[in-house]
């Protein structure tokens, strides 16, 4: 018994590389995209966490701020002082996008 072998035709040949080419591009275009979306998604990213960083010193100054009515310390207000004026600047970080 012998098998019947089939020679592909040069037109499909043809075919076949051309879809290949074709996929190549698209793979690009596709790769570039998640590139873009990749970038946008750290940017945004590190904003959030700027953001964070404000809020906690934020919550660190009130927090001191409570201690402070309780306790009376001077020392103590000037640390309260210094965590609102890093807030603030970390603050104004996440506002400009830096």
């Amino acid at each position: 018994m012998s098998e019947a072998f089939e020679v592909p035709s040069p037109h499909e040949k043809h075919l076949e590389h051309t879809t290949e080419h074709a996929h190549g591009r698209e793979a690009e275009k596709l790769e570039a995209t998640s590139r873009e979306w990749d970038q946008k998604s750290e940017e945004a990213l590190h904003q959030h966490h700027r953001w964070a960083q404000a809020m906690t010193a934020i919550q660190i100054a009130i927090s001191l701020t409570a201690i402070i009515l309780l306790t009376r310390k001077e020392w103590l207000k000037r640390m309260s002082y210094t965590a609102g004026a890093v807030a603030g600047v970390l603050g104004s970080l996440a506002w400009l996008h830096l």
